[in-house]
């Protein structure tokens, strides 16, 4: 019997814990209805806050730049201004010191520059003349030709260094030739210089 007693008491202990925990739940879901109903509120009205304050600064930046009559007077506003607007023009006046500037830029006149002349003994042309026509027919003539930049050096040793490079890279394009580049790069000595590059191999296509 005092067992049954004491698990009586406790399960009545239990059913009135229950009833706290649904007491509480009840409790918490009004605390947070109230505090939404304050809070919702608020929040519109800091939104329409927000919102009236940009139309301020907006309005307020517009008179800063335009002024007062040109930011708030349109043709098609049927109200007139409020009486409390008090509206000061300004004149822009020029000092002693963009007057002398302007008076400067007014009798401004562009000195004469003497371009340098050219040195004494530096007579000899940048860029050599040649026949490249005939080194083109003299190139077909010795087809097939292994090595295209030294077969140029070989021929055309008088030329300078920039020149037969520059025919070493346009005679690479001429149509209907054929070049085959070799994989194993080799060294060829000009008059100054020395390059080292893939020797290409000219023949005519078959």
């Amino acid at each position: 019997m005092s067992v049954q007693g004491a698990l009586y008491s406790h399960r009545l202990q239990l059913r009135q814990v229950a009833h706290q925990a649904k007491e509480l739940r009840r409790f918490g879901r009004l605390v947070a209805q109230q505090c939404a109903d304050t809070l919702l509120p608020l929040r519109e009205e800091l939104r329409q806050h927000n919102v009236l304050t940009s139309a301020i600064s907006l309005l307020l930046g517009q008179v800063r730049k335009r002024g007062l009559r040109r930011a708030l007077s349109r043709p098609t506003d049927k109200t007139a201004l409020p009486v409390w607007r008090n509206e000061r023009g300004f004149k822009l006046q020029l000092g002693d010191e963009v007057r002398a500037v302007m008076a400067a830029a007014r009798q401004y006149q562009p000195q004469a520059v003497a371009f340098p002349k050219d040195e004494p003994g530096d007579d000899a042309p940048l860029l050599e003349q040649v026949d490249e026509a005939a080194i083109r027919a003299h190139l077909a003539r010795s087809l097939p030709v292994e090595n295209l930049l030294d077969w140029l050096h070989r021929h055309y040793a008088h030329l300078q260094d920039a020149t037969l490079l520059r025919l070493f890279h346009d005679l690479q394009h001429e149509p209907g030739w054929q070049f085959e580049a070799a994989s194993q790069p080799e060294k060829t000595t000009l008059q100054t210089i020395r390059v080292l590059h893939h020797p290409h191999r000219v023949s005519i296509p078959q």
